[in-house]
């Protein structure tokens, strides 16, 4: 259902209370958006030695720099340590508001029972859902 779609350019963020790092293709997010073709940011920063992680460090700089169409944020812990990680790192930074994912209200917290570990048999459930929040279309599969 998106293959005729222009590509779109995401980054998926892993935000827990403690710290915000980038996820690689290692983890479930980036694998997925990998697998549908969707283009991922974060893959041009992975270094040699990070290859095998499934999460690396990604600074808001680099995120203002690679200015995606669409932050994608995965979540572990309280949501309102995750919340306030996320406002003291990221939201309350001047650069966060010029991010078009931003400015266009394309910031995505993807659900955990997808999301955060494989989804096994759910994984169909996790691509619609990338699909939709991605692209704003219904996928049909």
């Amino acid at each position: 259902s998106i293959k005729k779609e222009k590509p779109k350019r995401v980054a998926v963020l892993f935000a827990s209370g403690k710290s915000i790092t980038a996820e690689t293709e290692k983890a479930t997010g980036a694998s997925l958006v990998k697998e549908l073709g969707i283009i991922d940011v974060v893959a041009s920063h992975i270094k040699p030695d990070q290859k095998d992680m499934k999460y690396i460090p990604y600074s808001l700089e680099t995120l203002a720099f690679d200015n995606p169409d669409v932050i994608l944020i995965v979540t572990m812990g309280k949501r309102s340590e995750v919340d306030e990680n996320m406002k003291r790192t990221l939201t309350d930074n001047p650069a966060w508001a010029n991010l078009t994912a931003v400015k266009n209200n394309r910031v995505v917290y993807l659900p955990n029972d997808l999301f955060l570990l494989n989804p096994g048999l759910r994984t169909p459930d996790a691509l619609a859902e990338l699909v939709r929040e991605v692209y704003a279309i219904n996928p049909i599969y």
